[in-house]
């Protein structure tokens, strides 16, 4: 750890925990995690018979509505429970046409 520029790649915080060595069992850079989440929403619509031949039916869905939380990272909810290189969850939308024979 002693090679020349180890120590400057390292961001501007760590130094403020004063550290000297590694610390596994350190809380220092917990932070809470509490969150609200709609995940999935999805409406639809069938619409009565046309002609007596078939039922069309409308939907659409999102998926990642909302997060409501006072968390600082890219996402409360990761796997493993670190916040770190993982891609955030894209916010989808998808609209579906169907028609019941």
């Amino acid at each position: 750890m002693n090679q020349i520029g180890y120590w400057k790649n390292f961001p501007k915080y760590l130094d403020d925990t004063q550290f000297v060595k590694r610390q596994f069992t350190s809380d220092y850079f917990v932070k809470n995690a509490s969150f609200f989440k709609l995940d999935n929403l999805s409406i639809g619509y069938s619409h009565k018979d046309i002609r007596g031949k078939m039922i069309p039916r409308l939907s659409f869905t999102v998926q990642n509505v909302l997060t409501i939380t006072d968390y600082e990272g890219i996402d409360p909810e990761v796997p493993g429970g670190i916040d770190n290189n993982f891609y955030p969850r894209p916010r989808t939308f998808m609209f579906g046409i169907g028609f019941t024979y």
